[in-house]
């Protein structure tokens, strides 16, 4: 009976073991994962600035001053992108450090969504954008940065997925 014991305890060290090494398997590849897709967003709005920055050096390249004021708007938008980027990268250790802190306060919905469509209006490209929210919706207990992310976030992967042409649709309740 001891040894029987002793086996099935021994099985169980095994069974335990080898969900840990899978476990660690499968958080590596994930982290992977991870590190190429943040690899190849950061990449973008890089090579976007460098592209319009090396353009405005070239002193073969007459510019008008509209053209100008386009290309540094771009290098702007992209500087901006880059920086969310980074800080939704340094969000997500200090989430996994548990070092992340909300911050509640009652803000107004209508407030933050025309900030956002503000700032993204020229990523989100000539396309129709509704948006729905009751007159006297009260203001909403919730971190405005976090949630600011999240929407812009939502709304720049539905302008780059969802096709030129396609409406936005924004609505509270």
């Amino acid at each position: 009976a001891a040894d029987q014991l002793g086996r099935a305890l021994e099985r169980d060290r095994l069974v335990h073991e080898a969900m840990s090494v899978e476990v660690a398997r499968r958080s590596d590849a994930l982290k992977s994962a991870l590190l190429d897709s943040v690899s190849h967003d950061l990449r973008t709005p890089l090579a976007s600035i460098r592209a319009a920055a090396g353009s405005l050096m070239d002193p073969s390249v007459h510019w008008s001053p509209e053209d100008e004021r386009a290309t540094a708007a771009s290098i702007d938008r992209e500087a901006d992108r880059l920086n969310r980027l980074v800080s939704n990268i340094l969000d997500l250790s200090r989430i996994e450090a548990g070092g992340l802190v909300v911050r509640h306060s009652a803000f107004p919905l209508e407030d933050l969504i025309a900030d956002i469509l503000q700032r993204l209006g020229p990523s989100l490209g000539p396309r129709p954008i509704e948006v729905h929210i009751p007159d006297g919706l009260a203001p909403v207990d919730i971190d405005e940065v976090f949630i600011d992310q999240v929407l812009t976030n939502l709304l720049e992967n539905t302008a780059r997925y969802a096709g030129p042409g396609v409406a936005l649709r924004i609505s509270a309740r």
